[in-house]
């Protein structure tokens, strides 16, 4: 199965101007106790969170929009909530939320909370870390994905100076999803091939595609 990395598109002739928000407020800080330690367990909110986007005033209104914090989901309208009825999401929640649009406030948006535990599908004897240092483009450091406190320590300690590279190695127990967030590296989201070439034939406006050659799934051929 082929998956591709997606992000807010930077094509101005699409959104109009990136980025396409000017201001994002949420009313929890979700990188913050007691929120970071239930959502990095998966854990959803049992309310609905007043969360108001205001898009730049030269920004295009598009069916995803950036903006959303990262590996906590995305941003997005009903055209796409109702193209994701048909395919296979991990565990989520849908959040309706307030987006400004010069002056005005357009209706049917949402955040699109969703979650999975990479760690519990990986094969840590195949799956590896490297480090390429942003000033020789070398590798400086390489080796296996042991825990989430060591890719933790890992991260923050090298993170501004090293590019990180990840190749994950999944076992067969990993659930076949057309859409994830990656916990380990976060801020990465992953779309099944299946996903965006819906995507696509509909001309949902908004994102923009590029291949994931690092994901590696353990799963027969002739599924």
């Amino acid at each position: 199965m082929k998956y591709y990395i997606f992000a807010p598109s930077m094509n101005k002739k699409e959104v109009g101007h990136y980025h396409q928000t000017e201001d994002v407020v949420f009313p929890i800080k979700l990188h913050e106790p007691p929120y970071s330690g239930r959502f990095t367990k998966g854990e959803f909110l049992d309310f609905n969170p007043e969360v108001q986007i205001t898009l730049h005033k030269k920004a295009f209104l598009t069916d995803f929009i950036d903006g959303s914090p990262q590996g906590f989901g995305i941003f997005l309208n009903d055209k796409v909530k109702e193209l994701l009825k048909g395919f296979h999401l991990p565990p989520h929640k849908y959040h309706p939320i307030k987006v400004m649009h010069k002056g005005e406030q357009i209706a049917g948006y949402y955040w699109l909370h969703f979650f999975v535990d990479l760690y519990q599908f990986i094969d840590r004897e195949m799956s590896f870390y490297e480090l390429i240092d942003q000033s020789t483009k070398e590798v400086s450091l390489n080796g296996k994905i042991e825990s989430e406190g060591q890719m933790y320590q890992i991260f923050k300690k090298y993170g501004g100076d090293f590019r990180i590279n990840i190749k994950y190695h999944f076992m067969s127990q990993m659930p076949k999803y057309d859409l994830f967030a990656n916990n380990i590296h976060v801020g990465y989201k992953y779309m099944s091939e299946k996903l965006v070439d819906m995507i696509k034939e509909k001309q949902i406006t908004g994102y923009d595609f590029v291949e994931a050659k690092n994901l590696f799934f353990e799963i027969e051929e002739n599924e």
